[in-house]
């Protein structure tokens, strides 16, 4: 584990000498980080607009948030592989360029069906984020993975509550279209800023996949098949830890994701609130307060998995109460979302840490597929939020699936690491290594 000396250069010089470009490095990974966050949690906030502008039972509405991710998924599918083929740095900016054409039709969909297929473009567009910052943290920031990860969904967790604070406000003042638009132009600007300026920092190589010394190249696509198979065929599938991390974000979107969908709609039911987005933001900067304070921690101070337990089971804790209380105060509520939503915020990075220690060089294509098996609960909650709502006539019960699947998460998490601990088998981080079944 780095000294204490050591620990306040990281971000800069990490264990020892660097290379001069990681400050560059560390402004890509924000510079998309801004942008994710200003897309990711949209559809949400959105809901009540889409659902008076096209008549749309709550049911129907939520399918806009399952097309997002219908979407996401499909680009997860692919993505670690098309960054092991073609670099993280093109990967972010095909990426970007599908994201912002999808803020862009969503801004001129004229149909239901139009709209999701917006959504659906979106989606696919940010998804390849999650392996893009896995390849550059692992190849450039493996000494300070915990951290980094923490501090670079921190600020995904910034922007996202700068963005539902925005869009929720003007959505109510302005049509949502001219927003939609603006935010496109906005995606699509900003990437080709981010990269003019730091791009020379991050070399298109990171992340592909090397070709063995001496062979001759082949054709484009005998060679990419070969590449797959060879990335498939050495230990991503057949690893228990790829399974039970997905199996920890499926809990995680029946619970966050629940969360996350129908929070904007209960509060506008319950309080009236002006703003459709401000429950989502002061969510958003709960995680953003508790991202940055446990990226602030030393590396190898706490066991990933210890600390998700944690957080989660007082974060579930924490939503009972607001389910219990029903406070007639929204500001009361508004405190309880804050506190509840921040510690689930350390989901993702903490996920995303094991998957680094697990698989190491190979974490770019791990994450991507850990999210895909995840969005198994993510398809579902959308809808079945709003289901339970039309048939039941109250948002706060269809919001008791959030504490279920919370807990069944920490339950999940702690005995995998007991189950570790049991087999004796640790490294100095707290990590286990990548032996034994579930390795």
């Amino acid at each position: 584990m780095a000294s204490t000396e050591n620990n306040s250069k990281e971000l800069t010089s990490g264990a020892g000498e660097q290379p001069p470009s990681r400050n560059g490095l560390v402004a890509i990974l924000f510079g998309l980080a801004v942008i994710q966050g200003l897309v990711i949690n949209l559809m949400p906030i959105m809901y009540p607009t889409i659902g008076r502008e096209f008549g749309l039972t709550k049911a129907q509405t939520g399918l806009v948030g399952t097309w997002f991710f219908i979407g996401y998924t499909v680009a997860l599918v692919i993505t670690g592989y098309l960054v092991n083929y073609l670099g993280a740095k093109r990967v972010a900016i095909g990426g970007m360029v599908v994201a912002g054409g999808g803020e862009v039709l969503f801004s001129l969909a004229n149909s239901y069906g139009l709209v999701l297929v917006a959504a659906a473009l979106m989606g696919m567009g940010i998804a390849p984020l999650v392996a893009v910052y896995a390849a550059i943290i692992s190849a450039k920031f493996s000494d300070i993975r915990q951290r980094m990860f923490m501090l670079t969904y921190g600020v995904f967790a910034g922007f996202a509550a700068l963005g539902t604070f925005v869009v929720g406000g003007l959505v109510g003042t302005i049509s949502y279209r001219l927003v939609f638009i603006a935010l496109g132009l906005f995606i699509w600007g900003w990437v080709a800023l981010v990269f003019a300026v730091f791009g020379r920092a991050l070399d298109p190589e990171v992340g592909k996949a090397r070709i063995r010394a001496g062979e001759k190249r082949e054709t484009a696509i005998r060679q990419s098949l070969r590449t797959f198979v060879e990335f498939l065929s050495t230990g991503v599938l057949t690893r228990g830890a790829l399974y039970m991390l997905g199996f920890i974000v499926i809990l995680d979107n029946l619970s966050n994701g629940d969360f996350m969908h129908w929070i904007s709609t209960l509060f506008e039911e319950v309080y009236a609130v002006g703003n459709v987005g401000m429950a989502l933001t002061v969510g958003a900067l709960g995680v953003l307060f508790f991202r940055m304070a446990m990226g602030a921690f030393p590396p190898g101070w706490i066991s990933d998995r210890i600390l998700l337990g944690l957080c989660y089971g007082i974060a579930m804790i924490t939503f009972i109460v607001l389910l219990v209380l029903q406070p007639a105060n929204p500001l009361v509520a508004y405190v309880l979302v804050f506190v509840s939503f921040g510690f689930t915020g350390a989901q993702a990075p903490t996920t995303y840490s094991i998957a680094t220690a697990k698989f190491g060089a190979r974490a770019p294509a791990a994450i991507p597929l850990v999210d895909v098996i995840g969005n198994i609960g993510m398809f579902t909650v959308p809808w079945l939020g709003g289901r339970i709502a039309d048939i039941t006539g109250d948002q706060w019960k269809a919001m008791w699936l959030i504490p279920v699947a919370g807990f069944a998460l920490v339950i999940t998490v702690l005995l995998w690491e007991l189950y570790d601990r049991i087999r004796g088998i640790e490294t100095e981080s707290g990590i286990v290594s990548e032996e034994g079944p579930l390795g």
